[in-house]
């Protein structure tokens, strides 16, 4: 989670090589996780960022080091057990990446308590809240619907960037700007959105529940944003090989989000998100790019509008 107000450790593996242009020979150990890297990346486009979450066992104390030391701004509430963690492998030949994921550990009822304490805390005079990522597997499938309504009360606009059951569990909370992938998109409405006009169509469908912007993230597609008012479709004029996927939707979140804070149109915000989620894809490790490496990509970023499709 993101609330907008080191160096990584590095290993090389001998006799590890990948082929085609930057494609570096190593491992790379760091802090990850959707509300991380969406903070990362907005704290690199030049935005002032507090990270909110749960640190746990040696794995938390590496977590809270590695954020010290890039001078990411946190809070974290400590619980037992430990800090899960994400290993991606990639095929050096093929590019393909397999994703091992561990699960978090159950916190018990008074860190979910204790966290959206200092969630209410932290909201008063804060500009924009990002909420992405699961939470521990003990968390009531509500607890982002909780957060959601929080942001209404404080009048602090939210973006919504999660998965499952919690994402199925939030929507009904209306977040100014729901994120998901084109598989999440199906999560929520029971059937499958494979086409950019079944995403409009969907994304069309929650609108008309009272969502605000639905921002959807279609990988070499692109990403599309509809409204109440206007569809936008932006990608870039041709695809780029790709260094590493990973991350690249929530360097494209946090561009948006950018976007609002910078007082950008939908047409520059789905610019610049475009341009973050491309320069995200073209270094290892995620957010590991800066505002230069971004805008770099905007020109090359092709904004369409789409006609409004009816929802089913």
């Amino acid at each position: 989670m993101c609330l907008n107000p080191g160096p990584d450790k590095v290993y090389e593996v001998p006799g590890f090589a990948l082929t085609g242009a930057r494609r570096p020979s190593r491992m790379l150990h760091c802090v990850g996780g959707k509300g991380v890297n969406f903070a990362r990346v907005l704290a690199r486009l030049g935005h002032d960022v507090v990270i909110l979450g749960i640190s746990a066992g040696h794995g938390g104390r590496f977590m809270e080091d590695s954020l010290d030391a890039e001078g990411l701004a946190f809070r974290m509430v400590h619980a037992p057990g430990e800090s899960r963690l994400a290993t991606t492998i990639m095929d050096p030949a093929t590019g393909v990446h397999t994703e091992v994921n561990e699960a978090g550990p159950a916190v018990g009822e008074a860190v979910i308590a204790e966290v959206l304490d200092v969630f209410r805390e932290l909201l008063p005079g804060v500009d924009y809240c990002a909420i992405g990522g699961s939470a521990p597997p003990d968390a009531p499938d509500g607890v982002y619907a909780t957060m959601i309504e929080g942001c209404h009360e404080a009048g602090v606009p939210v973006m919504l960037d999660t998965n499952r059951n919690w994402l199925t569990g939030a929507v009904h909370a209306r977040p100014m700007v729901l994120k998901p992938n084109q598989a999440e998109l199906g999560t929520i409405l029971g059937r499958q959105v494979g086409t950019l006009a079944e995403a409009v169509a969907a994304g069309r469908a929650l609108v008309d529940r009272g969502i605000g912007t639905v921002l959807v993230t279609l990988g070499e597609e692109g990403a599309v944003a509809i409204t109440a008012d206007e569809c936008l479709h932006g990608k870039l004029d041709e695809p780029v090989r790709a260094l590493s996927p990973v991350g690249s939707g929530d360097a494209t979140a946090a561009g948006y989000v950018a976007g609002v804070l910078e007082g950008r149109d939908l047409q520059g915000r789905i610019g610049l998100a475009i341009a973050c989620g491309t320069a995200n894809a073209l270094v290892f490790g995620p957010g590991m790019f800066g505002r230069a490496e971004a805008e770099a990509w905007l020109d090359r970023v092709v904004i369409r509008r789409l006609g409004m499709e009816t929802s089913p």
